[in-house]
């Protein structure tokens, strides 16, 4: 019984000894362009590019995927909570970016960052993978000129 409550003792003691410290924030490297492959709601595959600026604690993502008709792109806006970047999206418009859609992607080093999307227009949850590119890697313009939102101002939601 003493030998039993000796060893608790110093299991306690151990544990109390530990440093604890606050939660700290995860360092995550992800400014850079990736490609990105996902499922639209009609089950058909996209692919294209994103490339996500830091700017703080928040990330501008800026999507490019080619279509038969043109390139459509898609702006957003997130932060890094719980392991994961959530980000709100949206299309381009005279006067910003309308949020038409949200996903989180889990963030793993060393991993492709898988993601999950939903929007309000088709509802469902759908797959989305990013895959870093090498730094270097030339940034893809828009095959057509469309319109822009006035980068003079910060997105608001």
């Amino acid at each position: 019984m003493r030998r039993t409550i000796r060893h608790l003792l110093v299991m306690l003691a151990l544990v109390l000894t530990v440093p604890t410290a606050p939660f700290a924030k995860e360092p995550y490297d992800l400014a850079g362009l990736y490609a990105v492959d996902g499922q639209n709601p009609n089950g058909k595959p996209y692919s294209g590019t994103v490339e996500i600026v830091a700017k703080g604690e928040t990330y501008m993502l800026h999507w490019i995927l080619p279509t038969a008709t043109g390139d459509e792109e898609s702006y957003g806006v997130g932060f890094i909570s719980h392991g994961q970047l959530v980000v709100a999206a949206g299309a381009p418009t005279p006067m910003g970016v309308m949020i038409t859609s949200v996903v989180a992607y889990r963030l793993e080093k060393g991993m492709p960052t898988k993601g999950q999307w939903a929007s309000p227009v088709s509802p469902g949850i759908y797959a989305e993978t990013l895959k870093k590119l090498p730094k270097g890697h030339p940034v893809p313009t828009p095959q057509q000129q469309r319109t822009q939102p006035d980068k003079s101002k910060e997105l608001s939601l």
